[in-house]
């Protein structure tokens, strides 16, 4: 059990979750800040926010990881206050470093708007996630401001925000280094590789020609060094081959390789003769 703080005449106790803190009305011994972060972090958002109107030493400390990461779901109803208060502190917007934004298909549109990510500082964003199943003009608009285009990585953890025009736009980010995307049959066409992608992953419906494209194009304009595959379905074992000469393209930087599938049938080894097929 930590104590920060001594109390005089109050002995008024905040438990939050297994850390104790206590008001004072005299000056208290100070902690590092990196201490001080380390033992919040183990609060719950509700337990940081009750922290923060403590007092002024304990404020920008529980800000900082209250703001660090934004989980903004255009259909909440909380989203509300939240865009209110990042449109008028400047302060607080510059603590975001990972921001996740949802839109799924049911429910009412609380956030009509996502211009107050144009607000956000350039470089003060570390990552960003998105999930549109609707209003993807949105998304559009999002791709093009300042934090968003300097973000370093980037998931779409939905097939309908990766259509080939935004995946494109994606690539062109000039300090990207993980990319994750899932899309269904058809793959995104590329035009361009990001030379400072390093991590990659692709969630797809199924091992399709299209998605051995895709990799051969990104594999002409960047090194990567980690590459995920994660396939719903895999269909022909004629793509075992295609996928060796696809791999092959990558192996000079490539130092980490996971293919995952839900389905492994008798008849279709398929890891295993794709590995057996490589030349050492």
């Amino acid at each position: 059990m930590f104590v920060i703080g001594r109390l005089l005449d109050s002995r008024v106790h905040l438990e939050c979750g297994s850390i104790l803190i206590a008001t004072s009305l005299e000056s208290t011994p100070r902690l590092n800040m990196d201490v001080l972060l380390e033992l919040l972090h183990y609060l719950s958002p509700p337990d940081l926010s009750i922290v923060a109107l403590l007092c002024h030493g304990l404020l920008s400390t529980a800000h900082a990881l209250l703001y660090r990461h934004i989980d903004f779901s255009l259909t909440s109803p909380r989203v509300v206050q939240l865009e209110w208060t990042l449109r008028n502190c400047n302060y607080l917007r510059g603590l975001i470093r990972y921001l996740s934004l949802r839109r799924s298909y049911s429910g009412p549109l609380y956030a009509a708007s996502l211009d107050w990510i144009s607000l956000l500082p350039e470089y003060s964003l570390y990552s960003i996630e998105f999930s549109f199943h609707a209003n993807y003009h949105l998304l559009n608009s999002v791709l093009q401001y300042p934090a968003v285009r300097t973000a370093r990585i980037v998931s779409a953890g939905n097939s309908d925000s990766t259509t080939s025009a935004r995946v494109n736009e994606i690539l062109s980010f000039p300090l990207l280094r993980e990319l994750s995307l899932r899309f269904g049959w058809f793959a995104p066409v590329v035009e361009q590789g990001a030379p400072s992608l390093k991590r990659l992953t692709l969630s797809v419906e199924a091992l399709s020609e299209g998605l051995l494209e895709f990799l051969m194009a990104l594999s002409s304009g960047c090194a990567l060094e980690e590459l995920t595959l994660d396939i719903d379905t895999i269909i022909g074992a004629e793509y075992i081959t295609l996928l060796k000469h696809t791999i092959t393209s990558l192996r000079p930087s490539l130092k980490h390789l996971s293919i995952l599938s839900p389905y492994r049938l008798a008849r279709q080894p398929f890891v295993d003769d794709l590995v057996l097929s490589m030349s050492s």
